[in-house]
């Protein structure tokens, strides 16, 4: 289970932090705002796929655009995984996590 969304110069703010209750959460307001954002990066960092168009980082001189997730899981890994943004290949690279990922049950 996803448990935690932490974007760092990625997306419509500068920082973010969600922490997600264990059952239900419930996404609101106007249009826009980053909803469908966060339910992208959410299916990334369950899946390492993009649903559809990735996201890209701020583009401010200074950003170190990251997405770190916290995930739960039925193999007893839970923990902090940080993707930076590799700049040269134009793409999110979570290593650790892409050689251990969570449980290929994937419920959103």
């Amino acid at each position: 289970m996803l448990e935690c969304l932490r974007l760092h110069d990625v997306g419509p703010a500068r920082e973010m932090e969600l922490e997600f209750a264990p059952r239900l959460n419930v996404l609101t307001g106007d249009n826009g705002l980053g909803k469908s954002f966060i339910l992208d990066i959410a299916w990334w960092a369950l899946t390492l796929t993009w649903p559809g168009e990735r996201a890209w980082p701020r583009k401010e001189k200074d950003a170190d655009p990251s997405i770190s997730f916290r995930h739960s899981s039925g193999n007893g890994r839970p923990g902090w995984v940080q993707a930076q943004y590799d700049f040269a290949n134009q793409t999110w690279d979570p290593v650790e996590y892409a050689l251990n990922p969570p449980d290929p049950g994937l419920m959103l």
